[in-house]
């Protein structure tokens, strides 16, 4: 199975959506498959104009509202398909006048409009029974449930995980089931991609996770089947950073690290947090020269996590002038990633003043097609 990035993922599953081809995605579990498909959809939904509506948080009021209202909007439906019987996606039959006809659940008869425009995301597709997997048949084959047929607008998609691989209880899909789809494995983001997604607007991922992960690239995805310890996984991170934010307290920090990342790793985090406490980032700051006798690799590290950390609480053009001459007195691929960390804390600040400072024009030239993406 031909292996992709999470940018190639984007573009797949647009040009899927365009030619309204099912859509299948495997990979380990925490990865994003999910978001990135999400994501992508809302960003569809823009490009064209239309209300992105999320099906999974919308009342059932305003789900029966949608018939006969779909003109402008975008649906995106995530049908957990490992938790569901038959009957939600087939519906139910009933007899009227010596016929049998179905009535079929309220997503396909909203996808059904002829104005509907959406996707359907048929979420843990090969951990779902073989029952399940062939009431999602007829639907991905003939794009119809009994006699309803769905908008010509409708793509439909599905994630997965790997099997034995990833440790999980998957059915091997029906072969006609496999042939009417595309198929590609996900791989795990690379540390670079995964930390211009956590700077990336509404992430925010804490510093001190993007300082370590930097430092130790490998713990971004650290699945070890043999131990009894928890996983940590790209998804693992992105919580465990809205646990720990504002938290400061070393105990609370420690258990909820263990807690979401696993034990082991939890110990090499709260190591690298002490190191942020042998830098004196004011002193730093303010003597920029002295970041040239810093020779650990570790610390280099925990500067970007301490510093960003400052900028957050001293939003100054002061504070913005000192760092920059410190990017200039540490090495390019240290002062780059710096740069982004501070920029994402606040970007239209940092854009509005950086331009001004002497010392930033000259790394610009050479250094800001880094930070300005």
């Amino acid at each position: 199975m031909k292996t992709i990035n999470h940018s190639q993922l984007k573009k797949l599953i647009r040009r899927h959506y365009e030619q309204k081809i099912p859509f299948m995605i495997y990979g380990c579990f925490g990865i994003g498959k999910s978001e990135v498909i999400k994501k992508t959809a809302k960003e569809i939904a823009k490009d064209n104009k239309k209300e992105f509506v999320d099906w999974n948080y919308i009342s059932d009021l305003e789900k029966r509202t949608l018939i006969g209202n779909t003109k402008g909007k975008f649906i995106f439906a995530d049908e957990r398909i490992s938790q569901q019987e038959p009957s939600d996606i087939k519906g139910i039959p009933f007899f009227t006048d010596g016929f049998t006809e179905w009535k079929v659940p309220l997503l396909y008869k909203v996808m059904s409009e002829p104005e509907a425009d959406g996707i359907i995301f048929f979420d843990e597709l090969n951990v779902a029974t073989p029952m399940m997997m062939n009431a999602c048949l007829q639907i991905i084959h003939d794009r119809c449930i009994g006699n309803v047929a769905l908008s010509k607008n409708v793509s439909i998609f599905g994630a997965g995980n790997r099997g034995s691989i990833d440790r999980a209880s998957t059915f091997e899909e029906p072969y006609p089931l496999k042939d009417r789809k595309s198929e590609f494995e996900l791989n795990a983001p690379s540390i670079d991609e995964w930390t211009s997604w956590g700077l990336s607007n509404g992430n925010d991922i804490d510093s001190r996770i993007l300082g370590f992960l930097n430092f130790k690239p490998s713990r971004l995805l650290n699945v070890d089947f043999k131990s009894k310890d928890k996983s940590a996984t790209p998804r693992g991170w992105h919580q465990l950073s809205k646990l720990i934010k504002d938290v400061n307290d070393e105990e609370i920090l420690e258990l909820l690290t263990a807690g979401r990342v696993g034990e082991a790793v939890s110990i090499e985090f709260m190591a690298f947090l002490k190191l942020n406490q042998k830098i004196d980032v004011k002193e730093l700051l303010e003597n920029p020269e002295k970041a040239k006798e810093i020779k650990e690799i570790d610390l280099k590290y925990a500067i970007l996590s301490t510093v960003t950390e400052y900028f957050k609480r001293h939003r100054e053009t002061k504070t913005l002038t000192q760092i920059i001459k410190l990017c200039c007195n540490i090495e390019v691929e240290f002062g780059v990633l710096l740069m982004r960390f501070v920029k994402a804390v606040d970007n239209q600040f940092f854009m509005d003043n950086v331009i001004k400072i002497k010392e930033f024009q000259e790394m610009e030239k050479s250094n800001s097609k880094y930070f300005f993406d």
